[in-house]
């Protein structure tokens, strides 16, 4: 089960010890799970480091230990192929980075840009931390 964690889950995940998002982090810890995460979703949770208690260089320190291997950024062809089926044209790397990793799951908690396009964009399964957590359940 490969999944790409949107960056919305990760703020989640270090502001609070509760809730989906860490305990996805917890099952990555314990290799339950295959996380991935690429160069540009990093940078975007790093960006915005203000928003989680610790500071920059802490908080990447953090994110390498539940994500090892960073993929790079996705190639800016796929990248483009993606943007026109976007509500925010910016979240089309998501997408692209699942492509290229060949990720069946995408999780997100951004309801409006990402959740909302379940089920439109073939190949790539988008949910909350809270959906995979209860499909991991079922399949346990």
């Amino acid at each position: 089960m490969k999944i790409v964690f949107n960056a919305s889950v990760l703020f989640s995940a270090f502001r609070s010890s509760k809730g989906g998002s860490r305990k996805l982090l917890t099952l990555l810890k314990k290799k339950q799970l295959q996380g991935m995460i690429s160069e540009v979703i990093l940078d975007e949770t790093l960006k915005h480091a203000d928003k989680i208690p610790m500071d920059r260089e802490r908080l990447k320190g953090e994110i390498e230990k539940y994500f090892p291997k960073i993929l790079p950024a996705p190639e800016k062809q796929h990248v483009e192929g993606y943007k026109n089926r976007m509500l925010d044209p910016g979240d089309a790397h998501l997408f692209a980075t699942c492509q290229e990793a060949k990720a069946t799951y995408l999780v997100s908690l951004d309801k409006h840009h990402v959740l909302s396009l379940n089920g439109k964009i073939k190949g790539i399964i988008i949910l909350s931390p809270k959906q995979l957590l209860e499909i991991m359940r079922k399949y346990s």
